[in-house]
């Protein structure tokens, strides 16, 4: 039979005994709007740094008490930078983005330009977690995983879980590929437990990224 992603995401977190869940790319809350319907009732803080997203992200928070949103993207330190607004909204990066992911998402062009604040999750964790708090980090940042991780080094040895975004074939210049972000994520006392088919270039029958689950 077949388990879609969500109830085993949930059975993971209360596995864990996770109560906070930190929500890197979170665009206008899709990600915190399914971890409540599959009945995640802990905290959330949600990071998002194009303007019409956070404006969508803080009208999902405003009447959940337990999720914050924050108005930034997280990379590998503190700085100002350019993020390419997609007109999908959800394909919108830090990064260029090469013609293979266009050929495959046409609504996925860029067709605007802001400049963000860029933070570390090293520098933002203490003032967000309690020394006791159980931590999952979620990272969907369009080729930005790699500087995510970097700027959060501290805070992953607290992480008892975490679900990244992989791509399959390159579709941003620069970004970090599949294996290298499995590889990582292994050397640092990580399993991969669990993927789900993500992005799909339907006219060619090709996968090109997937949502991983790793368990420490």
């Amino acid at each position: 039979y077949r388990l879609t992603t969500d109830p085993v995401r949930q059975r993971l977190l209360e596995r864990f005994g996770t109560t906070l869940v930190l929500d890197v790319g979170a665009n206008a809350g899709h990600y915190g709007r399914k971890l409540r319907r599959h009945g995640y009732t802990g905290r959330i803080v949600s990071f998002e740094p194009l303007p019409a997203a956070y404006r969508q992200l803080c009208e999902a928070t405003a009447a959940d008490p337990a999720w914050d949103c924050r108005n930034v993207a997280l990379g590998a330190a503190a700085d100002v930078m350019t993020l390419h607004e997609s007109a999908n909204s959800v394909s919108s990066s830090l990064r260029h983005m090469q013609e293979r992911h266009q050929d495959a998402a046409p609504r996925s062009r860029f067709v605007a330009d802001h400049e963000v604040q860029v933070a570390t999750l090293d520098a933002l964790v203490d003032d967000l977690a309690a020394p006791e708090d159980v931590l999952f980090l979620k990272a969907d940042v369009q080729g930005f995983e790699r500087e995510v991780l970097d700027g959060a080094t501290t805070t992953m040895s607290r992480v008892a879980g975490a679900e990244l975004e992989l791509s399959i074939v390159p579709l941003y210049d620069g970004a970090a590929g599949y294996l290298e972000l499995i590889d990582r994520m292994t050397s640092t006392g990580f399993r991969l437990v669990w993927i789900e088919r993500g992005f799909v270039d339907a006219s060619r029958d090709e996968l090109l990224q997937v949502d991983a689950i790793f368990v420490r």
